[in-house]
């Protein structure tokens, strides 16, 4: 999240969790990652959709990854186009009220977004405060950035490589040279400290480190981080629970 650029516009909000089998407990991270580009700021929707995309890797059944996702506040389609990317209509979309009926069968939208033939996503449509947090939030990557160089030096946690808040200019492109064009901001949601386990935190620190906010500077971030962080993995934790049921549909369907 932020910036380091006059006129940088935040463009995506992401948040993934995963079984980690290692350390027997389940890593929830959520992120900024703001790039930015020239000219003024966009326009994004009220309507804009929250999108669960799958990571690499399938579950058994081999046609929907199992609790294993992505899930993105991204920027508006029409924001998209203002990069001259590719227009993408045939994204699935699924009603939030949806996923909370837990009788819905999503069967077939999930076979079309997340099996062979998908593409990896699905929008999911009238998630509740989502549009709210996520303009506030996204407003506040650009406070983050504008902060002092000491204040945002602060927020930087080498041990965890970067993983934990603030990060600019560490990542290294192909070329060799930082990407200085990208600015990111990293924290669990759900835990302030994830564990006190000593050997946990040494052998994962990009897992088990504690959470980094800039208290004194910008202290509203934390709850609206918080919010939408938490928003954002209850969606993927709705989605997840309809893939258990479609992937109990197709051992069913093999058995």
């Amino acid at each position: 999240m932020a910036g380091c650029r006059q006129g940088a516009v935040p463009r995506l909000f992401g948040c993934s969790w995963e079984p980690h089998n290692k350390s027997g407990f389940v890593h929830t991270h959520v992120g900024f990652v703001q790039r930015w580009r020239l000219g003024g700021a966009s326009q994004s929707s009220d309507a804009t959709p929250l999108l669960v995309s799958k990571i690499v890797g399938s579950s058994r059944s081999g046609s929907v990854t199992h609790r294993n996702f992505v899930v993105m506040a991204a920027a508006a389609a029409a924001e998209s186009n203002q990069d001259n990317l590719p227009a993408v209509s045939n994204v699935v979309t699924v009603r939030h009220a949806d996923l909370l009926n837990k009788s819905s069968d999503l069967a077939a939208v999930l076979e079309e977004g997340f099996g062979p033939s998908g593409l990896g996503i699905i929008a999911i449509s009238g998630v509740p405060k989502f549009s709210e947090l996520r303009k506030k939030l996204l407003k506040l990557s650009q406070s983050l950035s504008a902060l002092p160089e000491e204040a945002k030096l602060q927020l930087e946690d080498p041990i965890s490589k970067y993983s934990f808040g603030w990060s600019y200019g560490k990542e290294i492109l192909d070329s060799g040279q930082p990407d200085s064009l990208k600015g990111s901001f990293y924290a669990n949601p759900l835990y302030d400290v994830p564990t006190l386990d000593a050997k946990l935190i040494q052998r994962y620190p990009a897992h088990c480190r504690p959470n980094l906010w800039p208290t004194k500077h910008l202290p509203e971030l934390e709850p609206t981080f918080k919010m939408l962080g938490a928003l954002m993995v209850e969606v993927g934790l709705l989605i997840a629970n309809h893939c258990d049921k479609y992937i109990l549909l197709v051992k069913g369907r093999i058995n």
